[in-house]
């Protein structure tokens, strides 16, 4: 999905607009502990992963009682071409959140596709890796799902780019994360 990937950097080259200083999840996500590192050849995917209490496939209406509102600004959902997929997005600045929601249908019902999380965001993934983590803490607890075979810069992939995590790291440090499908 080419918005996904284009969400995933903006987040990472630091785009996405204005930053307030009040980010919060309301459902505790930011206290997630660290997890023990995932061994070499564990099955892991982007079902696996979460922000907070935000998971991929969670229904548009949970993940709206979890972050608040969907904003004003949402537009009408747009299909996907490459994939068949009607999508919308909403982004939730101040909580440093971009949640890409779809469906098969027009009308629905939606589910969660993709969540990019940026600065101010405090919101953590099960392991514990939040913005400003060191990229030695996503390689520690990341170890056996991080894929060496699609490296791209200044990114970590767990995974897959075709359904994982991505960590954008900017001076060794964690300044983006994003959880879904970044390519099709």
């Amino acid at each position: 999905m080419r918005l996904a990937a284009l969400l995933f950097c903006l987040a990472a080259c630091g785009g996405g607009g204005t930053k307030p200083t009040t980010p919060t999840d309301p459902a505790g996500g930011a206290a997630a502990p660290a997890g023990p590192a995932i061994a070499a050849g564990a099955p892991y995917g982007a079902a696996d992963e979460a922000i907070g209490s935000l998971a991929l496939n969670l229904p548009q209406e949970r993940a709206v009682e979890i972050v608040g509102p969907l904003p004003a600004d949402v537009v009408a959902p747009v299909m996907m071409q490459a994939t068949g997929e009607w999508i919308f997005v909403a982004s939730y600045p101040e909580q440093g959140l971009i949640i890409t929601f779809g469906s098969t249908q027009e009308a629905g019902p939606f589910t969660v596709s993709s969540i990019t999380v940026e600065a101010p965001s405090t919101w953590a993934t099960p392991r514990g890796i939040s913005i400003g983590s060191t990229k030695a803490d996503v390689e520690r607890v990341y170890a056996g799902a991080i894929n060496t075979e699609e490296p791209m810069e200044n990114t970590v992939v767990v995974n897959s780019v075709y359904g994982g995590v991505l960590f954008g790291i900017t001076d060794d440090k964690v300044s983006s994360i994003f959880v879904g499908a970044a390519s099709e």
